[in-house]
This record gives C-alpha cells, sequence and structure tokens, in this order.
C-alpha cells in the first residue's frame, strides 16, 4: 500500500493522529485529504503531509498550541515542538489556516511532517469515525 520511502510520513501521522484522539479537542478536527482517500482507492496514494479541517472559529494560538499539545503525547516517534515552524496561509479566503513543519526523529533520522490545518470549510455531509492501521480518526 505504501512505498518504502514514504514509510516515515505515514508512520509519523498515524502516531499524531493517535495522540490527537487523546486529546480533549479530538472532536474538533476532521481528516480530509491524501490521508483520508489512500484508503478509499484502489490504487496506492501517496501521503506527503496531514490535512485537517478545525470546525470552531479560527484563531491562530489555539492551533498552535492544539499541535503542541499534541505533539508532547507521542511515544512511537520523537516529535520537536521547539523546532516547529508554521505560517498563516489561505488568508483573505472564507477557510484561513496554518501550515505547520514539525520536526521528528525516525531512525536516526530528521525528518519533518507538514501538518496543514484550515478552519470555516462547509461540511457537506456529518462527520463519521473511521479507523485504518489501528488509528481511529473523524473525516467526511
Amino acid at each position: 500500500m505504501t512505498n518504502t520511502n514514504n514509510n516515515h510520513q505515514l508512520l509519523a501521522i498515524d502516531a499524531w493522529l493517535r495522540c490527537l484522539k487523546l486529546c480533549s479537542f479530538y472532536d474538533d478536527y476532521i481528516v480530509r485529504g491524501s490521508y483520508v482517500s489512500r484508503h478509499w482507492l484502489k490504487y496506492p496514494r501517496q501521503c506527503h503531509d496531514l490535512d485537517l479541517l478545525y470546525l470552531q472559529d479560527y484563531k491562530l494560538q489555539y492551533l498552535v498550541d492544539h499541535v503542541k499539545q499534541v505533539a508532547h503525547h507521542t511515544h512511537d516517534i520523537s516529535f520537536n515542538t521547539q523546532s516547529m515552524t508554521y505560517e498563516e496561509i489561505w488568508q483573505g479566503t472564507i477557510s484561513p489556516g496554518v501550515r505547520f513543519i514539525l520536526p521528528y526523529q525516525w531512525q536516526g533520522e530528521q525528518h519533518n511532517l507538514q501538518i496543514d490545518i484550515a478552519s470555516n470549510d462547509p461540511l457537506i455531509s456529518p462527520p463519521i469515525e473511521q479507523s485504518f492501521n489501528q488509528v481511529t480518526f473523524r473525516t467526511v
């Protein structure tokens, strides 16, 4: 299902999502993008980042705090929030967001996980909970 060059990225996403499930704000996030669609398509799809929708009002500091809190729960992969960077994206649209670059260690090597979080996107259908590879998350 996955390309070995991409395996560490998927492991990092899985670890981050498992930790999101432990947080009080879990229900405020919807997982979308290639991470979700790769499970539903019959052909392998590359997944290089994590795309999320935040269901509450856009507040940059809340999103920064949430990413840090999730990263501190991890056990499988060591995320480095002190070296994390972020930039606001899609400003001036109905769906402003933040792009995070979150460094992590995997097999002694440094990598970066990109997490894009948008807010205010309308949902056409209600969220459902899905589980793939022992990772549970909310999606549409």
